[in-house]
Parts: structure tokens; sequence; C-alpha cells
């Protein structure tokens, strides 16, 4: 099992968080395509795969990607403000 941190956090109000990651990307000046991910059944799909694509049996995890556009090489900042109110932070061990 691949060790993670010692805390989690559990973002119950993905609206709010969304709107608030997508002001902080607006402010540095990255676009951004953010979308559930969209899983196929690779014996039977032959459309076209992007980013947002993944294969049927990992349906259960319920993912939502994030894709960023920029043009820019050096390392990127945001600052999201305050998670508190849309969030639950946890031992990661009671996972």
């Amino acid at each position: 099992m691949k060790k993670f941190g010692e805390y989690v956090i559990f973002i119950y109000d993905l609206q709010k968080f969304v709107e608030l990651f997508i002001i902080a990307l607006n402010k540095i000046e990255i676009d951004a395509k953010i979308e559930p991910v969209s899983y196929y059944d690779e014996s039977t799909y032959s459309g076209k795969l992007t980013f947002h694509h993944k294969r049927k049996r990992y349906i259960y995890k319920h993912e939502y990607r994030i894709f960023l556009e920029t043009k820019k090489t050096e390392p990127c900042f945001m600052e999201l403000g305050g998670l508190e109110k849309i969030s639950i932070i946890g031992d990661s061990f009671d996972i």
C-alpha cells in the first residue's frame, strides 16, 4: 500500500470548491477544464479518448479531473482561501 501523508481533507461542497478554484486560476491567468471522468468500456468504445476518459473498471471512484492549460513554464502558485466551511480535515490513518 502506498504511504500518504498524515492528514486528509474531504471536500463535501464540490461546487463551492470549483468556484474558489476557478477564481484562483483566473487571478494567475490559467485556463482550466473541470469535468467528471467519463468511464468507457474498452471492449466496445471506439470514440476519441481525452484526458477526462478512464476505463470502466474504475467507475467506483466517481472522479473529477482538472486539466490546466497554460504556456507558463515556471511553477505557479494560487491562493484558494479558507476551506473550513466546505471541508473536513482528518487523520489519514482513520480512512
